[in-house]
């Protein structure tokens, strides 16, 4: 079993968390991993982390508040984003603004996504 804390998901593993919140049962783990790895008939593939016309709707929904943070110091101990919802826990940080947004959305969910070994090596 993989157990992923919501400010450590990214790529497939954070696309993947944003699906389960977003369709729940309607996709089950194998469409969301079809979903977010492979395009629709229409040529596009499930990625609201990294494409904002599939996350800016779910930031403007839920009303996510992002912020950026330009001199933090130490740097390296800082991402420059983070992202909150006022009625859900702290901050999510991420390196742009759409995942810093993403990990909060998740976070008004769950605080960790739990895979089984396969379901972890399908999004890898």
């Amino acid at each position: 079993m993989h157990r992923i804390h919501v400010n450590a998901l990214s790529g497939n593993f954070l696309n993947y968390a944003v699906a389960a919140c977003e369709y729940g049962d309607d996709w089950d783990h194998e469409a969301r991993v079809i979903n977010i790895t492979e395009p629709n008939d229409d040529g596009v593939v499930y990625q609201p982390a990294f494409n904002w016309k599939q996350g800016g709707p779910i930031i403007e929904e839920n009303k996510i508040n992002i912020r950026y943070y330009e001199d933090l110091e130490p740097p390296e101990m800082h991402e420059p984003w983070d992202a909150y919802h006022t009625e859900y826990g702290d901050p999510s940080g991420g390196e742009t603004a759409l995942i810093a947004a993403m990990r909060a959305y998740v976070a008004m969910h769950c605080t960790h996504l739990e895979l089984t070994d396969e379901e972890y090596e399908d999004l890898l």
